[in-house]
């Protein structure tokens, strides 16, 4: 996610953040969490995990709030929504757990 941008906000108008987020867009960021949930939630099901509903519901409305606060990429983005596990989105963000752990071992 693109931390440098919150780092210079004051000379920024708010019409030029508006644009920035425009580019996320809080529907795309509510599919993101909706999204992310839904995943997080099967693989705690396929783990033997019970989750609650409420749970899940709270993933998804975080997940929105920090997409919506620290936008991906468009690219970072629309490769998280396609992403079928937690171990794929992670690579969306350049996470390879495969060559860490190869690399630890």
């Amino acid at each position: 996610m693109q931390k440098a941008m919150g780092k210079s906000m004051a000379g920024i108008s708010m019409t030029a953040i508006a644009m920035m987020l425009a580019g996320c867009g809080s529907e795309q960021c509510d599919q993101f969490g909706t999204h992310m949930a839904g995943v997080v939630f099967e693989e705690a099901k396929a783990a033997g995990q019970d989750v609650a509903e409420e749970k899940r519901a709270e993933i998804a409305k975080r997940t929105a709030e920090a997409c919506a606060a620290d936008p991906p990429g468009e690219a970072e983005l629309a490769c998280a929504l396609k992403a079928s596990s937690t171990k794929a989105m992670k690579k969306c963000e350049g996470v390879d757990e495969d060559a860490d752990n190869k690399d630890k071992g």
